[in-house]
């Protein structure tokens, strides 16, 4: 495959047609969100500005940096290099780009020079009749915080991650409910999220991380891909790896 497609949202200031799918473009375009790599308090407890003039007290369990990105690293310290990927559970190029791309990326996870920031949210509600895109980021949240930051809970994250992926609903239609969506973190580890995900414990934050990530001029659809804050056109794993060994040396 030498192309990936992206998910747009409806109001784009590129001027290009706006529709709901994905288009195959011959490339990954991709917005650019910032890059924060100061840890913060778990989320559902703590302030959730994105303010960065503070150095906030560190999480106790699976961090969250301070743009609200899951951070997957074995790096003891700060990493050289941090890719960052904004993802939405519910979109069709996601899928495709974590069926291309995501072997790579997962690739980094061993790697102490780098980190991988995935920012989850939900702006595809639109398309789905029962908000399955913010219930599925609701959920990813409940399965990261599930864990406790080691690279085994941040592996049994991306299992879930993939799961989701793999048993992504038609657009348009009914996506899974939330009993399904329980037996698949219960698959990945996660066997006491059931409250959480039925309950959509952490869906203030999914909408704060979602707000700040469309309020970004530059953001144009999913998934987006930066390589230490710079946005990379992905069209293929080949270019996030040169971003990479790029921002290495």
């Amino acid at each position: 495959m030498n192309a990936l497609g992206r998910h747009r949202r409806v109001t784009s200031r590129v001027g290009r047609t706006a529709a709901l799918g994905c288009l195959a473009t011959g490339a990954l375009l991709i917005g650019a969100c910032g890059i924060d790599g100061t840890p913060v308090p778990d989320r559902s407890t703590a302030d959730t500005s994105t303010g960065s003039g503070s150095s906030p007290a560190p999480s106790t369990g699976a961090p969250v940096m301070a743009d609200g990105a899951f951070r997957v690293t074995s790096a003891a310290g700060q990493p050289k290099v941090i890719v960052t990927v904004v993802e939405d559970l519910a979109c069709p190029a996601c899928k495709q780009f974590e069926s291309v791309v995501g072997p790579t990326i997962d690739g980094y996870g061993g790697d102490p020079d780098i980190a991988v920031d995935y920012r989850i949210i939900s702006f595809l509600d639109r398309v789905s009749p029962d908000r399955y895109s913010s219930r599925a980021a609701n959920a990813s949240y409940c399965v990261w915080h599930a864990g406790d930051g080691s690279i085994k809970s941040q592996q049994a994250w991306r299992g879930f991650q993939h799961a989701m992926f793999q048993r992504q609903p038609d657009e348009g239609g009914p996506g899974l409910d939330d009993s399904e969506i329980i037996a698949i973190a219960a698959q990945n580890g996660a066997v006491d999220v059931a409250d959480c995900i039925t309950g959509g414990q952490y869906g203030a934050d999914v909408s704060a991380s979602t707000e700040q990530t469309q309020d970004d001029p530059d953001f144009t659809g999913t998934p987006t891909v930066l390589v230490n804050g710079e946005q990379i056109e992905v069209t293929s794993a080949a270019d996030v790896k040169r971003a990479v060994e790029a921002a290495r040396r």
